[in-house]
C-alpha cells in the first residue's frame, strides 16, 4: 500500500475543519453546521455527523376520551435537525404504579394519536426528537388524566 505523501496535509485540514466546527457550534443546532456537515476541504471530502440537542417544546394535549390522547409540539425545524429526517420518541408512564410504560415512534408531524390507555389513569408525557446518530433529551414532562367518553377538556401545556 502506497501511502501518499500528502495525507498528513489532508488530516490536518480535517482537524482544522472540526475545530473549527465545534468552536462556533458546539451544540449542533443551527444552519451553519448545515454547510460544514457536508464540506470539501483540501481535497478530501469532510462529513461530521451530530447527535440532536434540540429539545422538543409545547407539548401539549387534548384529551378526548377514556383510552386515547392526541399529542402536538412544535416541531424541530430543517436546519435544527441538519435536513435528517425527523423521528419522534413519545413516553408515556403511568403515574400512580409507575409500572406502564408506553413508547411510541413515530416519523409523523404532530398531532399524534396515541391508543390504548386505561380510563381514569394519569400519564405523564415527554417527546424527543431522534436521528440516525442519536437522541435529543426529552421535553419537559406534561401530565395527563384520562376521562371517561365523551368527556373533553382544554388543552394542557407542558410544565
Amino acid at each position: 500500500m502506497t501511502v501518499t505523501p500528502y495525507l498528513w496535509f489532508y488530516k490536518l485540514c480535517f482537524v482544522i475543519v472540526f475545530v473549527i466546527f465545534k468552536t462556533f457550534n458546539p451544540t449542533g443546532s443551527c444552519l451553519w453546521c448545515l454547510v460544514v456537515s457536508s464540506l470539501h476541504v483540501c481535497g478530501v471530502s469532510v462529513t461530521v455527523y451530530i447527535e440532536p440537542m434540540v429539545r422538543v417544546s409545547n407539548v401539549e394535549s387534548l384529551v378526548v376520551d377514556r383510552r386515547a390522547i392526541q399529542l402536538t409540539w412544535s416541531e424541530v425545524t430543517c436546519s435544527q435537525r441538519l435536513g435528517l429526517e425527523p423521528r419522534y420518541d413519545i413516553l408515556l408512564v403511568e403515574t400512580t404504579s409507575l409500572a406502564l410504560a408506553i413508547n411510541v415512534s413515530t416519523d409523523s408531524t404532530p398531532p399524534v394519536w396515541v391508543y390504548a390507555l386505561h380510563a381514569y389513569t394519569q400519564y405523564t408525557v415527554r417527546v424527543r426528537y431522534a436521528n440516525e446518530f442519536g437522541m435529543a433529551p426529552y421535553s419537559d414532562s406534561l401530565s395527563i388524566t384520562t376521562l371517561p367518553d365523551g368527556t373533553y377538556t382544554s388543552v394542557l401545556k407542558a410544565t
